[in-house]
């Protein structure tokens, strides 16, 4: 980037204020400020920096100028517009990005603060006054790698995941073993007066002394402090012997010691723990009467340790835990203590398994290693085991690593998806690396060193920005001790310092998640920010401040936000409220008892309202919001993916809490399908966001998740027993709701808009099962009470989808229904229809000939489905056949459809395959259908020109059960494809050999036997169309290949015998000639300008309007008698008759005086005429025009979605005129 600036800056007087001004408008880009004693250009040796005092906090402003002012005059004067900015300087040479947006330049740049001197150098380009080229230049898009995690800090592939946070101890002059540091910081807490002592850390306790006072309470204040590291056995096994000697009958207290001296042993040697549990009797210490909370809590510490998980695995002790946990009088914080104990000690046993076995349960292990990081002890005695238990840590050893560095999966998120062994080894190493990492920061921010504390704060600012490591960093950052200490660090910095910049920007992140903000601690350490700060600006304390008061107040203050209306588009800082208002609300339902009826009557206390119905208000005003951002023509200069992320995550969190509510509570219809259709629009919006964003972004992440809990809410209010209203199934108002809101893609791209509601369908529907599988046997309620339902909305649905989409639907369709409703032979039949309807317009209105086009490319779509399902190798082929045979609806539509197509001479290979796999199956259908698949043969003989023996014989086998009949007005279809059958053989008369020859014979013999059926006498039989050297060819060809075989001598003479009756007639006049085959088009181009053309449709020609011809001057003989019309509609004897217009309810009649009956003031033209067609012709105009934007790929564009044309319609006759 060019240096438009350097210098040394000084401050004038005592104000402390420099200023940079620039000779033109420039776009800056970045300040860079250099320390003392720098030089900045290698170029330039002699150029050295100068910056006083080493840290401090700077002002800046930039004078802001719009480039495109609205007005020719604003640019005679400079507008005099600051931005202002902060600065913290923390010494070193350090970039600032500036980014003032691409519509605004500078030329003033003024800066504040308490310096001497400044050495920087600011970077940018200088602004052009040219106008710009208004010709377009291609640029080829930048490709854009992401930039993997660099091997030092990826723990996740270390064989030793503590080896980063031995490294980081190191910086540390005389630094304890990392063991240690996790006992002091995490489990044995030392006192102030340990903190004090001159030979800390290493302060120790001695359990070989012979004390006065040896009970079990001065034993657990004893062990307060660590083991000495060259502790013996022999010790260790007295010191046991001497407290299992103490141990009298049950009781509470003496219950609570010995479990707080399990936990104390689980975070000190592996030993020690190890001979406790040797010569401990749990059955006689603890009991199910006799646990108490704080006493369940130590012993879910101790079962943070992997052996002592192991020796708590037994069922005795399990089922103690269990009564004890279902004792009436339990309460249910302790009961809740209960569970987590009794899951941590299983979980223990699965997670030993899965790092081991690659076909373990990983997601549990997860769990357990998610609840552990929510509180200190257990924390930091798991952390212990994984680094000094040699069991463990050797399991997690043997794994190798991967052949690809890769980034730890979301195992603590809810999403559950499949997972390999090798990734799940990847999140443990990542877990216990990310966890070392923090109790090395803890330490030596304990210990006030900075330049460790400043290495870690980087690291894990770092993580932050890491999918995988971002999860485990700020989900264990909530620990209570780490959340202050993040408060600690950023409070009272005068002076700016790299900790506390690094230590704001940690927190500035944590805070983006509403979850984090429900933590007390968390909670307090925003509150406690305090201006100013040397990252975080002023605007975004003040929204952290705000959510956590939201979070601090609990439920009332975030049911009172989900309440209060906000003007759209939403700012950040409301969608950051939402969340969190959310969060609040989610946390109540899961807490309290009976949550679900709690928040519900709390905010119909506080709101009358009901909050379901306001939580879809609220989903479909994000939604609208996300519409905005994904226009389908709009270009949007940039798009800010911060707010697109908040509103894809404030979706997906207000649809969870839905899901959580509406199985008590459930929804109505209009609430229903309220949800549905933004669902449907968001849906469509996140597949735009997966395809425009970087895959490794927030904004795409958000996107994926969210997509994935639209399906979730949609299947579960497919389920069977979800109703909405009485009998009326969930299932069927998301269905209805998604087929109708198909057209309706609200300014975004009307395919991509298709294509995701298919997606959403093709979820929805479920898979066949076996009848037999079935309770009951009975189909599945989408078989008989919800598609029947919405048939229609099928119908209309399929031809907007491409040919694979459809087939693939109607193969859905057809295997879930397995004959019971029959709704793909419905299906199929009406698609037959709409086919037919289409060839229908293409006979009858004649349309331009770009639809035509189009018209003749969904014939070929309709084609190319039916031949999809009919072909040999489809699994509907048998099917299919079979509802072609015993549906008369179908089988008759078929026939028109396919007779219609030869009359109009279509051809296109769908339909020759179509043709030809009919023609085998030829005796199972009816009549007609029989008659019109030999047609359509003998059509598909001559085009493909398979004039061989056994096309012959398969023709001779259908001719057999036909007439002909023919007239002196009509010739029989069937006359003229026979007569061009000939015409085409005898073009190729040189393939004609004896057994071919023999066919045709018969054929001939068929053919003159109908002939003679009809005419009395006998007449000549006429074939059209060929000439009479070509018929001679034909028959020369046809003696000659009989001739050689002497066994068909008879065939010979039947030859003869035909020859003397067969006359042709050649086609001399032009209405006479068959018309050449028409190839239907198996793609759609066109000109863009035709497509918007067609998108628009037709438009009515343009009627000069005139002014009327004056009246005869000749008063009307009656017109003295008979008042006009318009007094008539006004005369007070009117009231008599109806108070309302024709066919409209609301709008009585004027009474007016008799004086004003004459005015020109025309009576109102606004009737409301139901059903109206020009009301009907208008919505589906705009619909068009919302819907289908000029810049639509016409290639990937179904022409159901392109409008038809419309036939000249008599209004008078639709609206009861005369």
């Amino acid at each position: 980037m060019p240096l438009l600036h350097w210098s040394t800056l000084l401050p004038y007087s005592a104000s402390n204020i420099a200023a940079v001004r620039f000779a033109a408008p420039v776009h800056l880009t970045s300040i860079r400020i250099f320390p003392t004693g720098a030089r900045p250009f290698a170029l330039c040796p002699h150029i050295v920096a100068c910056t006083e005092p080493d840290a401090f906090l700077l002002q800046v402003f930039f004078n802001a100028q719009p480039l495109n002012p609205q007005q020719q005059k604003d640019k005679q004067r400079a507008v005099n517009a600051l931005i202002p900015s902060l600065i913290a300087y923390s010494g070193g040479q350090t970039d600032f990005t500036v980014d003032l947006g691409a519509e605004y330049a500078t030329r003033l740049l003024i800066i504040k603060g308490n310096f001497k001197k400044l050495s920087l150098a600011v970077y940018g380009t200088v602004v052009s006054d040219s106008s710009p080229s208004t010709l377009y230049e291609p640029k080829p898009l930048p490709a854009l790698d992401p930039t993997p995690l660099s091997k030092a800090v990826d723990p996740g592939n270390f064989l030793d995941p503590s080896e980063l946070a031995k490294k980081l101890l190191s910086l540390i002059p005389d630094s304890p073993s990392l063991s240690l540091v996790i006992r002091l910081m995490f489990c044995l807490k030392p006192s102030n007066e340990d903190w004090d002592h001159p030979d800390f850390p290493y302060i120790h306790a001695y359990i070989d002394r012979d004390d006065e006072a040896f009970d079990l309470e001065s034993i657990v204040q004893n062990l307060s402090r660590p083991l000495p590291e060259d502790t013996t056995i022999d010790v260790l096994e007295a010191f046991v012997t001497r407290v299992v000697d103490l141990i009298g009958p049950k009781n509470s207290d003496q219950a609570y010691y010995i479990a707080k001296l399990l936990s104390i042993s689980a975070s000190q040697s592996p030993a020690m723990s190890k001979i406790l549990l040797q010569k401990l009797d749990l059955d006689a210490v603890f009991d199910s009467n006799i646990l108490e909370e704080a006493t369940v809590h130590r012993l879910l510490d101790a079962a943070a340790n992997v052996d002592i998980a192991h020796h708590f695995n037994n069922p005795s002790f399990l089922d103690m835990l269990a009564d004890a946990r279902d004792f009436p009088g339990t309460d249910k914080s302790t009961q809740y203590a209960f569970d987590q104990l009794i899951s941590r000690v299983h979980g223990w046993a699965l997670f030993g398994d899965a790092l081991s076995n690659t076909q373990g349960d990983y997601y549990p292990s997860a769990r357990m290693m998610r609840d552990i990081g929510t509180a200190e002890p257990s924390f930091g005695i798991w952390l212990e085991s994984m680094i000094i238990n040699e069991d463990v840590s050797g399991k997690l050893a043997e794994n190798p690593l991967p052949s690809l560095q890769a980034l730890p999966p979301l195992l603590l998120s809810e999403k559950v998806g499949s997972i390999s062994h090798e990734e799940f080894v990847i999140f443990v190493r990542a877990f216990v690396g990310v966890a070392s990492v923090l109790a090395v920061w803890a330490w030596a921010d304990s210990i006030g060193n900075d330049a460790c504390r400043e290495k870690s704060l980087a690291i894990l600012h770092l993580w932050q920005n890491v999918s995988g490591y971002r999860e485990i960093v700020n989900h264990l950052l909530l620990l209570r001790q780490l959340s202050r200490r993040l408060g600690w660090i950023t409070s009272d910095n005068p002076v700016p310092r790299n900790s506390s910049i690094l230590a704001e920007r940690v927190l500035f992140n944590l805070a983006q998640d509403p979850q984090a903000v429900l933590h007390d601690d968390f909670i307090e350490t925003i509150l406690s920010l305090k201006p100013p700060l040397s990252y975080i600006a002023e605007a975004e304390r003040l929204t952290m401040r705000k959510v956590a008061l939201v979070a601090e107040d609990g439920l009332s203050a975030a049911l009172e936000e989900i309440a209060f209306k906000s003007h759209h588009p939403l700012s950040l800082r409301r969608l950051r409220t939402l969340r969190v208002s959310l969060a609040v609300i989610v946390n109540n339902l899961e807490m309290e008892d009976r949550g679900e009826w709690h928040v519900l009557d709390t905010y119909w206390l506080e709101q009358k309202q009901d909050m379901k119905i306001r939580l879809i208000e609220i989903v479909l005003d994000i939604s609208r919001d996300l519409n905005a951002h994904f226009p389908a023509t709009s270009t949007v200069a940039q798009m800010n993916q911060a707010i697109v992320e908040q509103l894809f995550r404030t979706f997906e969190e207000l649809l969870g809490a839905l899901m959580r509510l509406t199985p008590l509570f459930p929804l109505n219809v209009r609430s229903l399908r309220t949800a549905v259709e933004a669902i449907a629009d968001v849906f469509a919006c996140t597949n735009t966001a997966d395809t425009l964003f970087s895959q490794s972004s927030m904004a795409c992440i958000a996107a994926q998740e969210t997509r994935q809990t639209c399906l979730e809410f949609l299947r579960s209010f497919s389920e069977p027993g979800v109703t909405v209203e009485p009998d009326k199934l969930g299932a069927e108002v998301i269905m209805r709701t998604l087929l109708i809101h198909v057209t309706n893609s609200s300014g975004r791209d009307p395919i991509n808009h298709v294509l995701q509601i298919f997606a959403m369908i093709d979820f929805l529907v479920p898979l066949p099962e076996p009848r037999e599988d079935i309770k009951g046997g009975e189909p599945s309620h989408w078989v008989t009470p919800v598609l029947p339902s919405v048939l229609n909305e099928l119908k209309s649905f399929l031809p907007l989808l491409d040919v694979e989409n459809r087939v693939h639907l109607l193969k859905r369709l057809i295997k879930l229904d397995e004959g019971v409703v029959g709704i793909g032979e419905w299906l199929l039949a009406e698609e037959t229809k709409r086919a037919l309807a289409a060839l229908d317009v293409l006979s009858t209105h004649a349309p331009s000939g770009d639809m035509e086009i189009v018209v003749q490319y969904d014939l070929h779509q309709t084609l190319s489905v039916l031949n999809e399902l009919v072909k040999p190798e489809s699994n509907t082929a048998t099917w299919c056949l079979e509802a072609i045979a015993s549906t008369d609806d179908l089988s008759r539509a078929l026939s028109q459809f396919l007779m219609a197509l030869l009359e109009k001479n279509y051809t296109c290979q769908p339909l020759a395959s179509i043709i030809k796999i009919l023609a085998e199956k030829v005796d199972g259908f009816v009549e007609g259908l029989r008659r019109i698949v030999l047609l359509g043969y003998l059509r598909v003989v001559q085009l493909e020109g398979l004039y061989l023996s056994e096309s012959m014989q398969r023709i001779l086998v259908m001719l057999k059960s036909q007439t002909l009949t023919t007239s002196s007005d009509t010739m029989d279809p069937l006359h003229i494809e026979l007569s061009r059958l000939m015409s085409g053989l005898a073009e190729m008369y040189s393939i004609i050999d004896a057994t071919l020859a023999e066919e045709v014979v018969a054929i001939l013999e068929w053919f003159i036997a109908q002939v003679d059926s009809e005419q009395e006498p006998k007449h000549e039989a006429v074939l059209y169309g060929l000439t009479t050297e070509a018929l001679l060819d034909l028959y020369d060809a046809m003696r000659d290949a009989l001739s050689i075989d002497t066994s068909r001598a008879a065939q010979s003479e039947a030859l003869s015998s035909l020859r003397q009756r067969l006359t042709i007639k050649p086609m001399s006049c032009e209405a006479d000639k068959i018309p050449p085959p028409v190839t239907l088009p198996d793609s759609l181009q066109m000109p863009l300008g035709n497509l918007e053309y067609l998108l628009r449709g037709r438009r009515s020609e343009d009627k000069t309007p005139s002014t009327p011809r004056k009246a005869s001057k000749t008063p009307d003989l009656l017109g003295v008698v008979i008042s006009p019309p318009l007094a008539i509609l006004r005369s007070p004897a009117a009231t008599g008759l109806t108070k309302t217009y024709v066919a409209n309810d609301f709008r009585a009649l004027r009474q007016v005086p008799s004086s004003r009956l004459n005015t020109s003031r025309l009576p109102s033209m606004h009737v409301d005429v139901s059903g109206s067609i020009f009301l009907f012709m208008k919505i589906v105009r705009l619909t068009m025009l919302q819907d289908f934007e000029v810049t639509a790929n016409a290639a990937t564009l179904s022409p159901a979605l392109l409008p038809s044309a419309i036939p000249e319609i008599n209004m008078l006759n639709m609206m009861g005129g005369n």
